[in-house]
């Protein structure tokens, strides 16, 4: 018969096995905290060198937002002595070209036939029951297109300087008879004007115009009466070509 109560404890429980798996879970927790620390560490490195990429990065944007301010400053403080110095200066020097008359192509109007009805000034006068005097004009009192003329325009006043495309330009008025008040003033571009060596190749650039296109060679100023007049002439025949035709 066996005898239950008498056995030996090492015959069930080994003390060696026990201690082997505690050692491995030790191990293991060990493995696992210094990975984590490991990677804890890393993470904190990365992260400081993201703060110096971004600490540079600030520097940088800093840095360049000053110089545009500089430059900025600069240019508007170059531009505004530019500007002073511009109107100090006599406007003969800023634009010599203003002191002496131009001569462009301009339309011409004659009157069309007179009538026999009307009197000398192309009108009828009626007297009214009340004695009143009443002018009408007759329907011959109208002017029509005849052809291009030459016209004198020496420049009388400067209504405005301006700057177009980094040149300085300006608004005129002309000192002719056609110069009414209710005309706001002419831009006066002095790539315009035509030299008289260059006079007979303008001539022939719209020598092909149609009669619509010829308004802009009235927008031309020409330095001496006598190139005017060999464009003038000039455009009379071809405008004469075009109504023939």
């Amino acid at each position: 018969m066996i005898d239950f109560n008498v056995y030996d404890e090492d015959d069930f429980y080994d003390e060696s096995v026990n201690s082997e798996w505690d050692n491995f879970f030790e191990s293991l927790k060990t493995k696992a905290k210094k990975e984590f620390i490991d990677k804890l560490n890393r993470l904190e490195k990365e992260n400081e060198e993201l703060k110096d990429i971004k600490k540079n990065y600030n520097a940088k944007v800093e840095e360049l937002e000053r110089k545009y301010d500089d430059k900025l400053w600069k240019l508007e403080k170059e531009y505004k002595e530019k500007e002073y110095n511009l109107y100090r200066r006599p406007i003969n020097e800023i634009f010599p070209f203003v002191t002496k008359p131009y001569y462009s192509a301009t339309y011409k109007y004659d009157y069309i036939p007179k009538c026999d009805k009307c009197n000398e000034n192309r009108q009828f006068i009626y007297i009214d029951p009340l004695n009143r005097e009443h002018k009408f004009d007759c329907t011959c009192n109208k002017k029509e297109f005849t052809g291009y003329d030459v016209e004198e325009k020496q420049i009388k006043f400067i209504k405005e300087i301006s700057v177009r495309d980094g040149k300085p330009c300006m608004w005129v008025r002309f000192d002719i008879p056609k110069d009414f008040d209710y005309i706001s003033g002419y831009f006066f571009d002095k790539d315009k004007i035509v030299p008289s060596s260059e006079v007979d190749k303008f001539i022939n650039k719209y020598s092909l115009m149609d009669k619509i296109g010829m308004y802009e060679i009235t927008q031309y100023y020409f330095e001496s009466k006598e190139d005017c007049e060999k464009v003038v002439n000039a455009l009379n025949t071809m405008l004469d070509k075009i109504e023939r035709n």
